[in-house]
């Protein structure tokens, strides 16, 4: 991250869009693409030109809103919640996206999964524990209808049974690459 340049402006200043540039260490076009997606900006006659701590706080609503996928919430002059100091608005979004590259590269080693990822597996594994066991009532009809030893019983379906928990726990795991062995 660059460091933020002592241009001499005061936090809450309106400063041109190169000191501007120099303070969030982004170029011209990326100012022009934030003024145009709602960064709050200032024209003096020809001039764009930005309110640090708004357009900072501005960028750390957008963010933060990226993030977790909310509407805008802000009042009617855009402005959500008092502005802080512009140092620590950015280093609030620093952190959040840093927090986001974090669990980008945790999903990319598979460290961490998605959430649809997640319940399309649970989903899978309990399909087949419900296959198994509804299955075992038709495997041991035949053998336990002539048995009358409890003890032997029992001792058939706790064999079936183990049986089919192992046969699910070597059940091999798929992913977006395809089926691996835990």
């Amino acid at each position: 991250m660059p460091e933020i340049p002592a241009i001499g402006k005061k936090p809450g200043k309106v400063v041109g869009v190169v000191d501007f540039c120099k303070i969030l260490g982004c170029n011209r076009q990326r100012f022009y693409e934030w003024s145009e997606a709602g960064m709050p900006t200032v024209k003096e006659g020809r001039t764009l030109k930005a309110d640090v701590g708004k357009a900072v706080r501005w960028k750390f609503e957008e963010f933060k809103r990226e993030l977790v996928g909310e509407p805008g919430t802000g009042s009617e002059n855009g402005d959500s919640e008092p502005l802080e100091h512009p140092t620590i608005e950015l280093a609030k979004l620093n952190k959040a996206r840093r927090e986001k590259v974090q669990r980008e590269i945790a999903m990319m080693d598979g460290d961490l999964l998605a959430h649809d990822e997640v319940a399309h597996e649970w989903s899978a594994m309990v399909v087949a524990a419900r296959s198994k066991f509804l299955a075992l009532g038709a495997k041991l009809a035949q053998r336990l209808a002539a048995k009358t030893d409890p003890a032997e019983i029992k001792q058939l379906i706790d064999k079936q049974v183990r049986r089919a928990l192992d046969e699910m726990a070597e059940r091999p795991v798929t992913d977006a690459s395809g089926p691996t062995n835990p």
